[in-house]
């Protein structure tokens, strides 16, 4: 018998909610919150859309827990926090100035190939970082995508180790890059994906492989 699988979710000190997860893919914390049993990906209501945002593009938690229940937030409340944020800083300098527009995008919509393009102009992690989902940061000498919003630095993990928060963005120059665990379906292994692990190169005989190389659905070449 498998144990169930449970979704949580984490709030910050005015009970917003900051993080939602279930525990196919990560640990609660003492103080986290648990909503319902349900599948492997993350469901804010039973029955509702996987993996929701909780974030507007402001980094504004969209919920609240009101001690019972998840409490969508009114317009209002968000349009006050939104309007409390202090502005972008102002560059004069024409080099930084493009710099702080590629950053104020959304990186989600960037593909790895051209992230690596531009590596140095990425922030480097560190353990005041904050930002959306999708954001891009430099850790170790490599970058890594936020798999969710990192609205405080209580959510704040470091991108090198905690791959259920993090993916690390991959050099399309290298056939055979370091297996990563997958957290989720959004980075499982498509059928003849190619990785390294232990020593040896494998290729995936099927779709959607969750498995680690030498367990099941790969071979070695």
């Amino acid at each position: 018998m498998t144990d169930a699988i449970n979704h949580y979710i984490r709030t910050d000190l005015m009970g917003r909610i900051i993080h939602g997860f279930s525990t196919a893919f990560e640990t609660p914390q003492p103080d986290d919150i648990l909503l319902h049993e349900g599948g492997y990906q993350f469901r804010l209501f039973l029955g509702g859309e996987e993996n929701p945002r909780l974030f507007t593009t402001d980094g504004i938690p969209l919920y609240r827990w009101d001690g019972g229940e998840v409490i969508q937030r009114s317009r209002e409340e968000i349009a006050d926090e939104i309007a409390a944020l202090p502005p972008p800083p102002v560059y004069t300098d024409p080099y930084k100035a493009a710099i702080s527009m590629i950053l104020s995008q959304s990186a989600e919509a960037l593909t790895d190939a051209q992230a690596l393009s531009v590596a140095e102009v990425f922030p480097v992690w560190s353990e005041g970082w904050t930002g959306p989902r999708g954001a891009i940061v430099r850790d170790e000498d490599k970058l890594y995508r936020s798999l969710h919003e990192v609205a405080n630095t209580a959510q704040n993990t470091r991108p090198a180790n905690t791959p259920s928060m993090w993916t690390a963005v991959g050099d399309p120059w290298e056939e055979y890059p370091v297996w990563i665990p997958p957290t989720g379906a959004h980075n499982t292994y498509a059928l003849g994906a190619k990785v390294s692990h232990q020593g040896e190169e494998w290729i995936s005989d099927i779709e959607g492989n969750v498995w680690e190389p030498g367990v099941y659905g790969w071979r070695t070449v």
